[in-house]
């Protein structure tokens, strides 16, 4: 969900409008997937199925980083835990 931030209220622009976007990471590897729209699902980068993969909720600071250093060639990978 996306907000509008407004210019006259600084606290509300810094804290509240933080977007948190939704990624899509494969819990066996624990890399970053990508949601496929033809087929309607996540895919894993490795196996190309949407089997072991999973939705989770970051900071958009935090799936910058991810992208920058997979520009680098450094994979950074998620370990998730079951709740």
């Amino acid at each position: 969900m996306l907000h509008a931030c407004r210019a006259d209220q600084p606290y509300v622009r810094a804290c509240a409008c933080v977007c948190v976007p939704q990624v899509h990471v494969d819990m066996q590897s624990g890399l970053l997937g990508w949601y496929d729209a033809a087929r309607g699902c996540a895919v894993s980068p490795i196996t190309r199925s949407s089997e072991h993969m999973t939705s989770i909720r970051i900071p958009y600071a935090c799936k910058l980083l991810f992208q920058e250093l997979q520009s680098m060639n450094i994979v950074p990978r998620l370990k998730l835990a079951e709740q």
